[in-house]
């Protein structure tokens, strides 16, 4: 007497599962992908607050640019006038 076979459902179920693994093994690689373009965000971020902080102090020096040209001629005219007054 012959048995019923089950090579088919075996064969089946055998596609299925290694449609299972592809799809597992894309995910895995779509994920080390994403690792990889993210992992340079921590550095890049500190390179953004240390570039803000530096803009910021240029910002502030160039507000301060008159005052400091002012002083600078001030002492340039005390230095010409004593000169004269010699």
């Amino acid at each position: 007497v012959l048995e019923p076979s089950t090579i088919r459902e075996d064969a089946k179920k055998v596609v299925e599962e290694f449609g299972d693994l592809v799809a597992t093994h894309d995910r895995l690689v779509d994920t080390r992908a994403q690792v990889e373009h993210l992992s340079p965000l921590p550095d890049l971020s500190q390179t953004l607050r240390q570039a803000e902080q530096a803009l910021q102090r240029l910002r502030l020096e160039k507000e301060h640019l008159g005052i400091y040209f002012g002083e600078v001629l001030a002492q340039l005219w005390s230095v010409q006038v004593e000169a004269l007054a010699q």
